[in-house]
């Protein structure tokens, strides 16, 4: 509410609780599925829950953990203090194409903005800025008539592992893999409000 304003936030919250329960994710497991890919949850006995990503306790946790690079996705902003001590690339599938969708739900703010050649998945570098880091990779992708809001990030993150697969020389490296970005103009975005939600799936039918 401090960033956007109250009744924005306010907007946003309603949002959240009186229309997100209710979109269904069914079409989310059927893609994942369809691509050969597990959709049970994750085992508890592999899970490291901490109270924040910015912890001591993380930067230790990674520090000791012997891997080429880190994967992150929905995390809060990494500070400078874990960014230092972690000496492998830590890389960020992002749901949009960055600069122009930074934030979150990338691709629905895409279409909301009238520009499906901009849906899409990038690979980046994380810096500690909201997805302003080196890029390396990005792939537009085509939604579906029957995909909604909790599906577009599914359909977003499997193109996203398509990327890890296609560029794991840059991302070790910490290079781009790519020669252009497909934008640079540079916005952050935020949940969609409740009426601005309604709003657009009554005029435009994105769900």
């Amino acid at each position: 509410m401090k960033k956007i304003g109250f009744f924005k936030g306010l907007s946003q919250a309603f949002f959240m609780t009186l229309i997100m329960p209710f979109i269904t994710d069914k079409f989310s497991r059927e893609r994942i599925v369809k691509a050969n890919l597990s959709d049970q949850p994750i085992p508890k006995d592999i899970i490291h829950k901490v109270d924040s990503i910015n912890s001591s306790e993380v930067i230790e946790l990674l520090k000791n953990t012997e891997c080429d690079y880190i994967i992150i996705n929905g995390t809060r902003i990494l500070k400078k203090s874990l960014l230092n001590e972690i000496k492998v690339p830590i890389v960020n599938i992002h749901t949009g194409i960055t600069p122009k969708y930074r934030g979150v739900h990338g691709g629905y703010w895409a279409l909301y903005q009238n520009e499906p050649e901009l849906f899409g998945v990038t690979l980046h570098v994380v810096d500690e800025g909201v997805d302003t880091g080196t890029y390396i990779a990005q792939k537009v992708v085509k939604t579906a008539p029957k995909d909604n809001f909790k599906s577009y990030p599914t359909l977003q993150y499997l193109a996203g592992l398509d990327l890890l697969v296609q560029y794991q020389d840059a991302i070790l490296n910490r290079s781009s893999g790519q020669t252009e970005k497909l934008t640079t103009e540079s916005e952050q975005h935020y949940h969609p409000g409740f009426f601005q939600y309604l709003s657009m799936r009554l005029r435009k039918g994105v769900k």
